[in-house]
């Protein structure tokens, strides 16, 4: 994390070693599942085949669509940057920026599982300040794997938001 509440902007990023692990677990599970498919296309019952063929597969498509994405984060780590105008979120390919008189209140999202992820709720008759598409729904999630725990970003969120909102 770079920055301070009184020496802004804050930038917080997504911790590398996380999304590396999440890589491997994808690109592992992709390898499994594609070796379940071929194997499964050799034997001899059809129901064997068709469930590898119809089951296997596709969940081998998923999970490496899931590699593509994570291995990608991993070149290019998501960003929270904090400034006295409002908050902006960079992730994959597209930037979201939010004033914080947008936002009602930041929240941990899944609190009582081990996922946990910061998110925003916005205020009633909010569309959005996405550049280049609008934002659909009133709340937004800002992933895994920060530096920082979820509770501990929200916190830091909270308190720019009450100095600097």
């Amino acid at each position: 994390m770079q920055g301070s509440l009184d020496d802004p902007p804050i930038i917080i990023t997504q911790h590398r070693l996380k999304l590396a692990l999440l890589f491997g677990l994808f690109a592992g599970l992709t390898v499994v599942l594609a070796l379940g498919a071929w194997i499964s296309s050799f034997l001899r019952d059809a129901v064997w085949a068709y469930l590898g063929l119809s089951f296997l597969a596709p969940l081998a498509l998923g999970s490496a669509a899931a590699a593509a994405a994570s291995g990608w984060s991993f070149l290019h780590p998501g960003t929270l940057t904090l400034d006295p105008e409002g908050l902006t979120y960079r992730a994959y390919w597209y930037v979201r920026r939010h004033r914080w008189a947008d936002v009602a209140e930041f929240v941990v999202f899944a609190p009582s599982s081990r996922t946990r992820t910061p998110g925003c709720v916005f205020v009633d008759g909010y569309t959005g300040h996405r550049i280049g598409r609008g934002v659909s729904g009133r709340h937004a999630s800002f992933g895994h794997g920060w530096e920082n725990s979820a509770a501990e970003i929200v916190e830091l969120l909270k308190s720019a938001k009450e100095r600097w909102g």
